[in-house]
C-alpha cells in the first residue's frame, strides 16, 4: 500500500501527477526558476560532454523540490543488466511531469526534427529513429495488459553512434498536491502514488570513435532536445510556446 490509494493503471499514476496551479504546485516565479535551471544544467552538460564521452563522468541535475521532499520518498531500483552504454546526461523529474506523455511527444518530435529534418537541423542524412517501450512486467505491475506498449523513450542512430533518449526504471513517490505548511514552504499533500521513472537519460550506446561531424550533430542534438523539453515543461506541450 502506499497510502489509502493505489494506482491501478500506469498511465493513471503517471498522470495524477500532472499539471498543477501555481497555488498547489508552488508559485509561477519558482517553477520557471527551476525550469532554467534544468535547461541551463542539460544544455551546458551535454555540449561539454557530447564530444568527449570518455573523459567526462555522467551529469546529475537534481530539482530544487526534490532535494527538499527527499525525506519523504521512498525510492526503489529496477534491476538492470550490464549495459554497454554510457550515460551522457540525467535530469532529475519533478514528479507532476507526466512521464509517458513526455516520452510519447519526445518520440512524435524525434520522428520529425530529427528523422525528417535530419539533413536541416544536424547536417547528416538518414538518422533512424526506432522507439523505446517500458519492459512489460512494468506494464503489468500497474494493472495494465502486459502487451500493451507504452513509450518510455527512443533511439536515434547517427553516422558511427547510436543515442538513447529514455526514462530509468527508478521508483519514487508522488502526492496528489502541494499545499503550503504554516511557515510557508510546499507540502506534499493528500494520498502517494507510485510514479516509475525518477530521471531523463541521455545515453551513448557503444564506445566507437565518431567524427568531428558526428560529434557537432551529436551537441546539436542536445540543444534541440533541451528547447523540446523547455517548452514542455513550461507549457505541457513541446510544439507550444508563449504564442500559442
Amino acid at each position: 500500500m502506499l497510502g489509502t490509494r493505489t494506482s491501478s493503471s500506469i498511465l493513471g499514476s503517471q498522470r495524477a501527477a500532472t499539471f498543477r496551479s501555481p497555488a498547489q504546485m508552488s508559485t509561477r516565479t519558482a517553477r520557471f526558476a527551476q525550469r532554467r535551471q534544468l535547461r541551463s544544467a542539460m544544455i551546458k552538460r551535454f555540449c561539454k560532454v557530447a564530444g568527449n564521452e570518455e573523459k567526462a563522468p555522467a551529469a546529475e541535475v537534481t530539482s530544487p523540490e526534490s532535494k527538499a521532499e527527499a525525506k519523504d520518498s521512498t525510492p526503489q531500483t529496477a534491476a538492470k543488466e550490464e549495459a554497454n552504454y554510457r550515460t551522457l546526461m540525467k535530469v532529475e523529474l519533478p514528479e507532476f511531469i507526466p512521464r509517458p506523455d513526455l516520452m510519447t511527444q519526445f518520440l512524435r518530435w524525434a520522428y520529425i526534427e530529427v528523422s525528417e529534418n535530419s539533413k536541416a537541423n544536424f547536417g547528416i542524412d538518414n538518422i533512424d529513429i526506432e522507439p523505446i517501450y517500458l519492459a512489460p512486467h512494468w506494464v503489468e505491475r500497474y494493472g495494465e495488459d502486459p502487451n500493451m506498449k507504452v513509450v518510455n523513450g527512443f533511439k536515434a542512430h547517427f553516422a558511427e553512434a547510436e543515442l538513447e533518449v529514455v526514462m530509468d526504471e527508478e521508483i519514487i513517490l508522488g502526492y496528489d498536491y502541494l499545499g503550503m505548511d504554516e511557515n510557508g514552504f510546499p507540502e506534499k499533500r493528500g494520498d502517494s502514488f507510485e510514479i516509475l521513472g525518477k530521471f531523463l537519460e541521455v545515453r551513448r550506446v557503444g564506445s566507437n570513435p565518431v567524427s568531428e561531424k558526428t560529434a557537432k550533430a551529436i551537441r546539436n542534438f542536445g540543444k534541440h532536445l533541451n528547447t523540446a523539453f523547455d517548452k514542455y515543461y513550461a507549457f505541457g506541450s513541446i510544439y507550444s510556446d508563449d504564442a500559442t
